[in-house]
């Protein structure tokens, strides 16, 4: 905690808007990215004497692979607004207005149980063994976040949901590396 009481995981855009993630899953994800990237880079230019054009794309998709894997976890995050929350998970984002939000459970993790009965469960607000020993502070500490900027429920729409991929920035580093390759074995 900050010695104004505010968590380390939150992060002010603007007036109304604020951003809950986990500051180490962005850490980690950025720091295997810039180190996973030039020893890909590497391997491809010093294997080409010892190895396949077929044996590198496969390491490329691989590698490749597991960088998509962590930017995938290194993005989640609840953005709260006036009128209302995204949930950003591994695999899906939910848009979720006020008025769908029946209450915030923060044990064992963060979930956001709506007016149907539906439980989201935050990918940021997950829990582990030190959280647990420690009383689940920081699920607590979001919890409260959350119910603080719930506020008068203006009327709103349908929770959305969608997958959120990021395929296409996959398949941009995937082609690249790729093309990298042949073009190192041609």
């Amino acid at each position: 905690m900050y010695r104004d009481g505010q968590a380390r995981e939150e992060y002010r855009m603007s007036g109304s808007t604020v951003i809950l993630r986990r500051r180490a899953h962005v850490v980690a994800g950025v720091a295997l990215t810039c180190v996973s990237l030039p020893v890909l880079v590497t391997l491809i230019w010093t294997g080409r004497a010892r190895s396949t054009f077929e044996d590198t794309a496969l390491l490329v998709f691989v590698q490749v692979s597991v960088i998509w894997l962590v930017s995938l976890v290194a993005k989640s995050r609840i953005v709260l607004s006036d009128t209302g929350m995204t949930v950003v998970n591994w695999f899906r984002k939910y848009s979720v207005p006020w008025s769908a939000v029946h209450s915030v459970d923060a044990i064992p993790q963060v979930s956001i149980v709506l007016t149907s009965g539906r439980r989201i469960d935050c990918a940021v607000g997950g829990g582990s063994v030190i959280d647990n020993m420690r009383g689940n502070r920081r699920q607590r500490d979001m919890r409260s976040r959350i119910e603080s900027f719930r506020g008068a429920q203006a009327a709103g729409g349908p929770v959305r949901e969608q997958w959120d991929l990021h395929l296409v920035k996959f398949s941009a580093l995937l082609a690249v590396m790729l093309a990298y390759a042949w073009l190192v074995y041609r």
